[in-house]
């Protein structure tokens, strides 16, 4: 959520205005944590709030400190989460601030005037003032201002260093003083704050990430799936037709899903192109791709994060200068994608073989990898006590039968074609089970569809 332009109070909203209106709308949609973009306090609403000016300062943007207080208690009262986008990796150079503190580069250090990628300070990690800095203020948010996590920005840059005559991050030039201060950050954050939660925004292929620090990783609990999410939009932005040539893309991520506990992201990135990702996913009149692939982002390994107005198919670009158009969920299949990211919400919550054993290949198992005429996928999530088969079907046209390889007993619990969805199935799927598999009839284009199978079906 970036608060600013979340929902219109008539003005800009307040931290105690917006506490309520975010309980109410997290409790009816089943979200279980608010992460809210930077509210450090920062310069320019155009930098999104990523180029901190006050590292121990909630943005007087919408109230006081007491008011970020009361936000955080609030949404805690209503059993919700709150976890803050934290940005130790740059800061603004302008001469108020940061740069050349004392006189002298104290936070740039022997960096001096180097920038960072964006054109903006990097730290000096080798610093012991700079890390004892960056680590108070993230105590400062545990402690003082109650947040359950924070989401690190930008730990690429953190890790490795610019390259010479290079405006891009070096895979080559590994940053020893920048891994000793995540190592730091996350052994004194879970040592001296009970369940605190530190997620990654880590974009290279860096190893260990959420492994222990005494097993030599970096300790995080949660590392952001990058790749997940560019291959999975860059597949559904393929033709139907091509879509059997690149399965690829739905496979390869497969291959690393379980090297890391990932985090799958629809992020304000993908949401802040000239043209919508909805726009972007081709979308028809019934919204089909759409709904696939958010039932496909609920069913895959991994925690989930949506950016607002994800849920219910924004069809605008993001802009910080503007509010989401929630005008449109009065429309239907504005109105059917909302209700059916509900579903799945409570559905995801309340169903143990999505999250049981979602880091580990003990809960995950292929069915259907190579379809050989079909862009069809099926994989089964194993729990301790029962299995989901989840079929995802990506083409265009209807799929009359299909023989799924399973023993055991089938109930189904959800299809993304349903017609309270805005979808046009009709008729519950006919399942006839024969000598190992049940013969699957009338597969609805772009959809998702699972079934449960345990003793009580």
């Amino acid at each position: 959520v970036h608060l600013g332009s979340w929902k219109q109070q008539g003005k800009l909203p307040g931290y105690r205005w917006l506490a309520q209106e975010l309980a109410n709308y997290c409790r009816e949609m089943g979200f279980t944590h608010v992460e809210i973009l930077p509210i450090t306090e920062h310069l320019l609403d155009e930098s999104w709030g990523y180029e901190v000016t006050g590292y121990f300062a909630p943005t007087s943007r919408y109230g006081w400190i007491n008011d970020f207080q009361w936000f955080v208690d609030h949404l805690h009262q209503w059993g919700i989460g709150v976890i803050l986008d934290w940005v130790p990796s740059h800061f603004p150079i302008d001469d108020e601030y940061l740069k050349a503190f004392d006189g002298s580069f104290l936070f740039e250090g022997v960096y001096g005037q180097k920038r960072s990628v964006w054109q903006t300070g990097q730290f000096d990690y080798r610093s012991p003032y700079v890390r004892h800095f960056l680590i108070a203020s993230a105590l400062f948010w545990a402690e003082v201002m109650h947040v359950d996590g924070l989401r690190v920005d930008s730990v690429c840059s953190i890790l490795y260093t610019v390259a010479p005559q290079s405006s891009e991050w070096s895979c080559d030039l590994l940053c020893s003083a920048g891994i000793h201060f995540l190592q730091s950050l996350t052994t004194y954050l879970h040592t001296e704050v009970s369940e605190f939660m530190l997620i990654a925004e880590e974009s290279t292929s860096f190893e260990g990430i959420t492994t222990s620090v005494a097993s030599g990783g970096l300790g995080f609990d949660w590392a952001w799936n990058m790749g997940w999410i560019h291959d999975t939009l860059a597949y559904l932005q393929l033709e139907s037709q091509d879509r059997k040539k690149k399965s690829r893309l739905v496979t390869f991520p497969l291959t690393y899903a379980f090297e890391e506990k990932f985090l799958l992201p629809l992020s304000h990135d993908e949401m802040t192109s000239r043209q919508s990702l909805w726009a972007q996913l081709g979308q028809d009149k019934e919204m089909g791709q759409w709904r696939l692939f958010y039932s496909f982002l609920i069913c895959f390994p991994g925690a989930k994060l949506i950016f607002m107005g994800g849920e219910w198919g924004n069809s605008k670009p993001w802009s910080v200068k503007d509010y989401l158009p929630w005008r449109d969920c009065l429309l239907p299949k504005h109105r059917g994608m909302l209700q059916m990211a509900k579903l799945l919400h409570k559905l995801y919550v309340e169903t143990p073989p999505f999250w049981e054993q979602e880091s580990s290949w003990d809960g995950f198992l292929w069915l259907e990898c190579e379809h050989v005429k079909e862009p069809l996928f099926v994989y089964v999530r194993l729990g301790n006590r029962q299995s989901l088969i989840c079929l995802h079907h990506f083409g265009d046209t209807a799929i009359g039968s299909y023989d799924l390889r399973w023993e055991g007993p089938l109930k189904e619990v959800f299809c993304s074609a349903d017609l309270e969805y805005g979808g046009d199935k009709v008729v519950g799927l006919a399942l006839k089970k024969g000598a190992g598999f049940w013969n699957v009839r009338n597969i609805p284009p772009c959809s998702t569809t699972v079934w449960r199978s345990d003793p009580q079906v």
